[in-house]
């Protein structure tokens, strides 16, 4: 009965494409449709803030370099990435900052949350990213105030323990 089933899907292909053309126009995909972003973002914060902008209707693209292959294969890098489009560029290689530079000029939205310094070194601090596109939007998220440890990472300031409760005294 293969002739059978092969009209049965046709013609239940054109019912529904018939449907389809009778809903109207098409329905915005959230209040920041249109918005575009650039997320340069590492770990969580930078990519979580894009992250939520995305689910918004935000057209994301996060921006990843060669070595955190091994962190977005995570359930957690999965979660704060998830709604957009991605690309690896090695900034620190040729042709690599063109690349990423490209995207700036696209981008309405530039986001990251790297030290302030290893923006700079990168050419991803505020005067470089405004010189390419005067009217982004830069955000920045850090990991501290202005205090003395502004400019350090954000895990150096944490200490971690780990318990093993299947142990004795865990």
């Amino acid at each position: 009965h293969t002739e059978e089933v092969k009209r049965e899907a046709a013609a239940l292909a054109t019912s529904r494409a018939a449907k389809d053309a009778t809903v109207g126009p098409a329905l915005r995909r959230g209040p920041l449709d249109g918005v575009k972003i650039v997320d340069f973002g590492l770990a969580v914060a930078g990519p979580w803030a894009s992250q939520v902008l995305a689910d918004l209707g935000a057209d994301v693209i996060k921006v990843d370099p060669p070595r955190q292959a091994g962190w977005l294969a995570t359930n957690m890098a999965i979660s704060v990435n998830r709604s957009k489009r991605s690309v690896c560029i090695d900034m620190k290689r040729p042709g690599g900052s063109e690349a990423a530079y490209d995207l700036v000029r696209w981008a309405d939205v530039v986001i990251f949350n790297m030290r302030p310094q290893a923006a700079a070194k990168l050419g991803l601090d505020y005067e470089t990213v405004a010189a390419i596109n005067p009217s982004v939007i830069y955000c920045h998220t850090r990991g501290f105030d202005d205090s003395p440890r502004s400019l350090l990472p954000v895990n150096r300031s944490k200490r971690s323990v780990c318990i093993d409760m299947k142990r004795p005294g865990g």
